[in-house]
């Protein structure tokens, strides 16, 4: 159970250091008019979601994993589909979620 616990810190550690580069990146740039998507909160989410999804399909259900990474990639679709042009998804943020989700479910 220790381990368990020391993971899922590192896990929502790494997810908050990338969101707050990402966050950092998206208020430098608002003076352009662009309202940030995935800021600190989200890739903790994200990171925690690739962790957990990662050590259950270990264990117990073993398409959890698959199932996070379409609910993920999902999640950006829409909210690219579904925002406005000024708060659309770009690639580099996407990359940015899939590469979390696939580096926690590694940790």
């Amino acid at each position: 159970m220790d381990l368990l616990l020391q993971s899922l810190i590192l896990s929502a550690s790494l997810g908050a250091l990338i969101g707050l580069i990402r966050q950092w990146r998206d208020q430098q740039n608002a003076h352009k008019g662009g309202v940030p998507f995935a800021g600190l909160r989200t890739f903790v989410l994200w990171a925690l979601i690739g962790y957990t999804s990662a050590f259950l399909s270990e264990s117990y259900a073993p398409y959890c994993f698959a199932v996070a990474l379409v609910l993920v990639g999902l999640h950006l679709v829409l909210h690219g589909i579904s925002g406005e042009e000024r708060t659309r998804v770009g690639f580099t943020t996407g990359a940015a979620a899939i590469i979390t989700l696939f580096l926690l479910a590694i940790c």
